[in-house]
């Protein structure tokens, strides 16, 4: 799978990669040089696991707590009723 957030910083990433390490980092910026892209940094992660699902997971618990803990309202949107 390819994932493109910014075309200038190309991140390898998984075992394999991981595995290659820096002649696979090399190649890839060789051939990446007659694409035309304007300069490409291409890292090697130092992540391990599965870094996709983590950020997924992890998004959608900030998420889930924002809407919970709504600015400290504990999930109450309307007035507080005080008897």
């Amino acid at each position: 799978a390819v994932g493109v957030l910014d075309p200038g910083y190309v991140v390898l990433g998984g075992p394999i990669c991981t595995a290659a390490g820096e002649p696979l980092r090399s190649r890839v910026a060789e051939l990446l040089v007659p694409t035309g892209l304007a300069p490409v940094t291409v890292a090697v992660s130092r992540v391990s696991g599965n870094a996709v699902l983590e950020g997924a997971v992890r998004h959608a618990l900030d998420l889930a707590r924002e809407q919970v803990f709504h600015a400290g309202t504990a999930g109450r949107t309307g007035p507080v009723n005080e008897s």
